[in-house]
C-alpha cells in the first residue's frame, strides 16, 4: 500500500478504481498487480502510476512486459501522449522507453471497435479518409433485407447489430439497479 500521503478529512471520496494487471500471453493467468480508489485522475497520474507498476515488475527477471494495454477513454489516450506516444496518422509512435525498455501500447481492439460502433450508431454517418460519407442506414437496410429474404449472409449480420442500443440501454439500467 503506497496511498497518497494525504491524511485528511477532505480528500474527495472515490468514485472510480484504477486497476493495474499483468495478463500473460503465452500461458492462461492473469494477476491485478494494484488498484487505486480514485475521484479522478489527470493523464501526468496515470503516467507516473504506469511507470511505477512497470519499475515494481521490471525488478522481476522472469517476467517481461510486452505492452500496455488500456481502453479508449480519453485520458488513457492522453497518458499515452504523456509517456511520449502518438496516434496521430503522419507521425505514428506506438511505444515509449522507461528505465531503458521499449514498452508498445495498445488500445484495446474489441473496445475501440466498440467505440466506432457506438458513434457510428448514434451518429448514423462517418466520414473516410477520402471525404466519403459511410451511412449506418445501409447496414439498417442490408439487414432488412437479409431479414425479408430468409438469408444470412456471410456477413453474419443480426438484428441485435443494428439494435444495439436498446442492448446497451438494457446493460445500463441492469447495473443501475444493482
Amino acid at each position: 500500500d503506497f496511498g497518497n500521503g494525504l491524511h485528511s478529512d477532505c480528500v474527495d471520496m472515490a468514485k472510480e478504481a484504477l486497476v493495474f494487471m499483468i495478463v500473460c500471453i503465452n500461458e492462461s493467468w492473469k494477476i491485478p498487480l494494484g488498484y487505486f480508489f480514485i475521484a479522478g485522475v489527470n493523464s501526468n497520474q496515470k503516467a507516473s502510476l504506469t511507470k511505477q507498476c512497470l519499475s515494481l515488475l521490471h525488478e522481476i527477471p522472469e517476467i517481461v512486459i510486452t505492452s500496455v494495454t488500456f481502453d479508449g477513454c480519453p485520458a488513457n489516450l492522453s497518458m499515452s501522449k504523456t509517456l511520449g506516444c502518438s496516434f496521430i496518422p503522419t507521425n505514428i509512435l506506438s511505444y515509449f522507453l522507461h528505465e531503458n525498455e521499449k514498452y508498445f501500447v495498445l488500445p484495446d481492439p474489441a473496445h475501440m471497435i466498440k467505440l466506432i460502433r457506438n458513434c457510428f450508431g448514434e451518429f448514423g454517418q462517418l466520414i473516410d479518409g477520402n471525404g466519403d460519407v459511410i451511412d449506418f442506414n445501409y447496414i439498417v437496410k442490408l439487414n432488412k433485407l437479409q431479414e425479408s429474404e430468409g438469408l444470412h449472409l456471410g456477413n453474419k449480420l443480426r438484428s441485435q447489430h443494428v439494435k444495439f442500443f436498446k442492448q446497451k440501454m438494457k446493460v445500463k439500467l441492469a447495473t443501475q439497479l444493482l
